[in-house]
């Protein structure tokens, strides 16, 4: 499902495409282009966010929150239903990257899958299909972020020599967790299954080329193959959950972080510290 913004100002405004020349101050030629699908500046994108009351230049999100009010309020419902799902161990949180919600329902849209006008009020939500969508949504997306943040992101080798391509397959995760959701569930909402399943083997196929040119990388940097990455295609999250409990997670002090010379200061005074224990253990035996 395409997101254009011109789209969608001409359908919930009343502005057509001169009108929308003229505030830009571009040809009608020009605004037809972007109609088509040619990429918008930055600068031109945050003019047409302000004409639908939308900040910033994230023109994708304007066209599903379509106002400020309401993208504050998806925010937070998502973030409710990210919190309320408890499905990997407390620990593994530390390590997970930061969530970006409206990329998530961003990823929802553009594969057919309806979003409601209005973000579901968090007391009001429940047993709405899609809360109940969501909430699915959760239990795979968690699962598989919490595994690939933590074989991924915690090999700080990887991370330093390898900036992009880690990042890149993360970003894949959305739609992989949208392909382990029941059918029944997706076909609720009125998503038009054709689109989506043309959509998702895509992404797949996409997703697979990511993790061949990471491992690629990987290998090419001399690093070592921590963990068979293509688990996140080649197995069910549900398969991929069994192996959430057995992740180590690796306890580090202030001395993981300490030079040689300081930790040999270190250990002088704990030494010194020992002897002055034992010394004074002789003098209260006297």
């Amino acid at each position: 499902m395409k997101n254009n913004i011109i789209d969608h100002i001409i359908r919930n405004t009343g502005l057509n495409q001169r009108d929308l020349a003229n505030e830009l101050e571009v040809s009608s030629a020009q605004i037809s282009k972007w109609k088509s699908g040619d990429p918008i500046p930055s600068d031109r994108r945050e003019q047409l966010n302000k004409i639908i009351d939308f900040s910033g230049t994230d023109s994708e999100w304007a066209v599903i929150a379509k106002t400020k009010d309401n993208s504050q309020a998806w925010v937070a419902y998502m973030k409710h239903k990210d919190e309320a799902t408890h499905v990997i161990p407390y620990e593994l949180r530390e390590f997970m990257c930061m969530m970006d919600y409206p990329a998530l329902l961003k990823q929802m849209y553009s594969f057919g899958v309806p979003i409601p006008n209005s973000a579901l009020k968090i007391n009001e939500a429940k047993d709405t299909s899609f809360d109940s969508f969501v909430s699915e949504f959760f239990k795979k997306y968690l699962v598989l972020a919490a595994w690939y943040d933590h074989v991924v992101f915690s090999d700080i080798n990887l991370v330093d020599e390898l900036f992009m391509e880690p990042h890149e397959v993360r970003d894949c995760l959305a739609g992989v967790a949208l392909n382990n959701i029941s059918r029944d569930l997706i076909i609720e909402l009125g998503t038009d299954m054709d689109f989506f399943d043309r959509n998702m083997k895509d992404h797949i196929d996409e997703t697979i080329l990511k993790l061949n040119i990471m491992c690629n990388q990987i290998v090419l940097k001399g690093l070592p193959l921590v963990a068979d990455y293509f688990d996140i295609v080649n197995k069910t999250v549900d398969e991929i959950s069994q192996e959430i409990p057995v992740l180590k997670i690796d306890k580090k002090t202030v001395k993981d972080y300490m030079g040689y010379g300081n930790l040999m200061i270190l250990k002088e005074l704990e030494r010194q510290s020992k002897l002055l224990e034992k010394i004074h253990h002789k003098l209260a035996e006297i």
